[in-house]
Formats: C-alpha cells, sequence, structure tokens
C-alpha cells in the first residue's frame, strides 16, 4: 500500500466513523430528551462504533504510523502524536464502558457519555486529519500523486 492510499484509506475510515458518530449522537440527544426506549439502540450503536474504532486504531498504527516515521524529524513528531491520541481514545473508551457498567445501565448515563464520547472523537479526528494527514508532509516527503497501480 502506498502512502497515499493509506492517506485515502484514513479519510474513507474517518468518514465512516463521523457517519457513525452522527446516529450515535442523534440517538444520544433523544435519550437525553426523554426517549429513554432508544437507550439500548444507542448502546449498540455505541458499541458498533467502538468495534470500528478500535480496529481503526490498529489499521492506523500497522500502516499510518510507518508513513509517518518516513515523512522526516516532523513526520515522526506526528506519529508520536498519533500514538499518543490512540491511547487516550482506548482509555476514554474504556471509562466509558466503565461508567455505563457502573451505573448499572442508567438511560441518561450512557447518553450523556456518548454524547461528550462523540463530540471529542470528532475533534480528535480533525486535528488528527490536520496533522497527521497534511497533503504538505507528504509532498515534502516525496510522496504525492495518485495511488499507484497494483502489480
Amino acid at each position: 500500500m502506498t502512502p497515499t492510499e493509506v492517506r485515502e484509506r484514513v479519510r474513507r475510515d474517518h468518514a465512516r466513523l463521523r457517519g457513525m458518530l452522527t446516529v450515535v449522537e442523534s440517538l444520544a440527544l433523544r435519550v437525553l430528551r426523554g426517549d429513554e426506549e432508544l437507550a439500548s439502540a444507542c448502546r449498540l450503536k455505541g458499541e458498533e462504533l467502538r468495534d470500528f474504532l478500535l480496529a481503526h486504531l490498529e489499521w492506523e498504527e500497522q500502516h499510518l504510523v510507518p508513513v509517518l516515521n518516513r515523512c522526516g524529524l516532523i513526520g515522526k513528531r506526528r506519529a508520536g502524536h498519533v500514538l499518543a491520541d490512540h491511547r487516550e481514545q482506548r482509555q476514554r473508551i474504556a471509562e466509558l464502558v466503565r461508567s455505563v457498567t457502573e451505573s448499572q445501565y442508567q438511560a441518561n448515563i450512557l447518553a450523556s457519555g456518548m454524547l461528550d464520547f462523540t463530540r471529542w472523537l470528532e475533534r480528535d479526528m480533525a486535528e488528527e486529519e490536520a496533522r497527521a494527514l497534511d497533503p504538505a508532509l507528504f509532498r515534502r516527503a516525496g510522496f504525492s500523486g495518485p495511488p499507484s497501480a497494483p502489480s
């Protein structure tokens, strides 16, 4: 996989995550407004988001981080930021799961936690895209141009 293909895959995954965040956020808001029968759907969609996000983090660590490490000192720093962000994302997921479990699955705690998480993750992805997917960083490292054709 070329660096350009890695970058594009991350962008596609982020688009998919944003779609999932929109669904979870919508459900969480409805639960907080009193529609508590949607709490199960919110939890289910939150679990789907968690599973996809964790797989995405693994993929980035296997593919994006090595590419960034080949982008000079700035790229190595940004790879470090990505890994630190991933640690924080995993920690926040664990805290959210623990909070929901310890609260005996109260709908408002679930919804509030999911809403906070979705909003935080959206900001975090935007920051990652600005830092780690910066086209100028890739160009300076000689990774410009369209993805290469399969051999």
